[in-house]
């Protein structure tokens, strides 16, 4: 059993699973009718059904483009809005995700989901229809694949949907926990300056106003340690046949999942 961080990220951290042959499983997966008629109208056919988590987990489908240089999965941000997420992996290990965005204090959950080039995962957000957010997604792929002179292999296969997953996962995680780090770094002596002022002043009612500040100084905090972890965690981008194998040590592919091309 390998000990590479993508098989111990898809194995035993987010329990990610195929799903894709149990029906029962399948059934669980939450339809998002505002969007994904539009893309079947643009030819997207689904490609499988994986589970997040421990059971009962949480099941997505995932769909592939009708070039299948991408992957997509809908959701519901928070329970609010429709959301479309188009992903391609590159060979060199690059991701390039377009996305709908985010809505609001879901940027805090899911600030480790940063645009972080030093690590090989380029994010784009859009207000935009299923039509203009894929056909934006495909300029951003033949450009960035020319300009990191790298390949866009087929997405036609839950292993490298799998693949894309797991280097997902670990830049997630990577980014997160550093990103902590330097939160608490910055927020606590700031607001412990912030009370040691007000507690020398000396009325209830800047207490009050203490704990005001010190939210809204955390609010700005996490968005800024998010921002920093992503410019100074350097993780550089591993080929497409390394998270593959990491891939293989977790799930057997089946016999018709075909390899990339």
């Amino acid at each position: 059993m390998s000990d590479s961080p993508y098989s111990t990220i898809l194995r035993d951290i987010f329990h990610v699973v195929d799903v894709s042959e149990d029906p029962a499983e399948r059934a669980r997966a939450k339809p998002v009718p505002e969007l994904t008629p539009g893309f079947e109208a643009l030819g997207f056919k689904t490609l499988g059904f994986y589970r997040l988590g421990r059971p009962p987990g949480h099941v997505y489908e995932v769909w592939r483009s009708p070039d299948s240089r991408a992957v997509l999965v809908v959701e519901y941000d928070l329970k609010k809005r429709p959301r479309a997420e188009l992903r391609t992996l590159l060979h060199d290990g690059t991701i390039i995700e377009t996305s709908s965005r985010f809505s609001g204090l879901s940027r805090l959950f899911r600030r480790a989901r940063l645009h972080h080039p030093e690590a090989g995962y380029l994010l784009e957000t859009h207000a935009a229809t299923p039509e203009q957010l894929y056909r934006r997604h495909t300029e951003r792929v033949e450009a960035i694949a020319r300009e990191r002179s790298s390949t866009i292999p087929s997405h036609d296969s839950m292993r490298l949907l799998f693949a894309l997953v797991a280097r997902s996962m670990v830049l997630t995680l990577n980014r997160y926990h550093h990103g902590k780090r330097l939160e608490w770094i910055i927020f606590i002596p700031a607001t412990l300056a912030i009370i040691a002022a007000v507690v020398f002043a000396g009325t209830p009612l800047h207490w009050l106003t203490a704990l005001a500040v010190a939210a809204v100084a955390f609010w700005y905090v996490s968005e800024m340690s998010s921002w920093l972890a992503a410019r100074l965690l350097l993780i550089p981008p591993v080929p497409l046949a390394t998270l593959l194998a990491a891939v293989d040590d977790v799930h057997t592919p089946p016999a018709n999942s075909p390899a990339p091309s």
